[in-house]
């Protein structure tokens, strides 16, 4: 071939392009590395992000728990303290008292309290503490109530008093 100032100018040309490519392929492997290191990069904060939400939302959870323990436990400790008043306005003769004790024992039971339905039932030492016997009245039932007992949902808060019934001798 011959060499010409074109020819001798266009491979000059082609020797720069050359190195521009060698240069942007250079560039290029820099910015994959680059860019495989944000992605992995991205990946570890995602998973970190996602176990943060996670501890998140478990502490959340714990809480609101702990929250409903501390608020049942304070409903026990002022029913307690109730149960009392509660027995005295059982034992009331006059409707006044008696009516403050249908408007208490409604405020009690929203906050979760039942009374333990004793009287006619079979005696059950789990809700039942017997107190003594009446003779005449069927064997193993309950035949009258000394003092109610009370549960708070599922809870046993106290048991109830009951005389039982025993078969004459």
């Amino acid at each position: 071939m011959p060499s010409t100032p074109y020819h001798r100018l266009l491979k000059y040309e082609i020797s720069k392009l050359r190195e521009v490519n060698r240069d942007l392929n250079v560039e290029l492997d820099r910015l994959k590395t680059q860019l495989q290191e944000l992605n992995e990069r991205i990946k570890y904060l995602t998973e970190q992000n996602l176990r943060f939400a996670a501890d998140v939302e478990n502490f959340q959870r714990a809480t609101e728990q702990k929250i409903a323990e501390m608020q049942e436990l304070a409903s026990v400790r002022i029913i307690r303290e109730l149960l009392p008043i509660l027995d005295s306005l059982d034992n009331a003769t006059d409707q006044s008292a008696k009516a403050l004790r249908s408007q208490m024992l409604g405020v009690l039971e929203k906050e979760g309290l039942r009374v333990i339905d004793s009287i006619n039932v079979p005696f059950d030492p789990n809700i039942h503490e017997s107190v003594g016997f009446v003779e005449g009245s069927e064997p193993g039932q309950v035949a009258k109530i000394v003092r109610n007992g009370y549960k708070i949902k599922d809870k046993l808060l106290r048991p109830a008093l009951v005389l039982v019934g025993k078969e004459v001798s």
